[in-house]
């Protein structure tokens, strides 16, 4: 079983890699320091792995409270061709309003940003192993792997 790399760790976020698919978990909505390494992950899977990269992005909990900069920084990570190319998914586990106002807030920067590369919003694992598992497949991930990595990133988080 592949460990995540782990590239940032603190009381909002954990934010690693495996390979070429990065794993991103929050606890609390991103400040703009978040943003900007999750677009610098984006960046570097490409450099290191052309087009076949990919993340799967978990938010467990948190305040849904975004900044005018982390809106445009999350607009500027949608608008990147080479970020994520393979697809990004968005698992949103987070319940109730709370959940709602993420998923509106991702809605908005998918419509505002235009995303270049594929992108879908999901509310459980199965249903973003589903949709990402084959776009990654010929890369040498299998379904069990990304469940493996997904529940390491949920551990990390913490409870919920």
């Amino acid at each position: 079983m592949a460990r995540l790399d782990r590239i940032l760790v603190d009381d909002r976020a954990v934010i690693a890699r495996i390979r070429n698919v990065g794993f991103v978990g929050w606890r609390d909505a991103p400040t703009l320091d978040h943003m900007v390494a999750w677009h610098r992950l984006a960046r570097t899977l490409h450099k290191e792995h052309g087009a076949a990269n990919a993340c799967i992005d978990v938010v467990v909990r948190g305040t849904p409270r975004f900044t005018e900069d982390v809106r445009r920084a999350a607009e500027e990570l949608a608008r990147d061709t080479k970020a994520f190319e393979l697809g990004l998914v968005h698992a949103l586990l987070i319940p109730g309003m709370a959940g709602t106002a993420v998923r509106m807030f991702i809605q908005t920067v998918l419509l505002v940003g235009r995303p270049a590369n594929p992108v879908k919003v999901v509310s459980d694992i199965p249903s973003a192993l589903g949709w990402l598992g084959p776009r990654v497949a010929a890369h040498g991930w299998t379904e069990r792997e990304l469940r493996e990595a997904c529940d390491e990133l949920i551990a990390a988080l913490g409870p919920t």
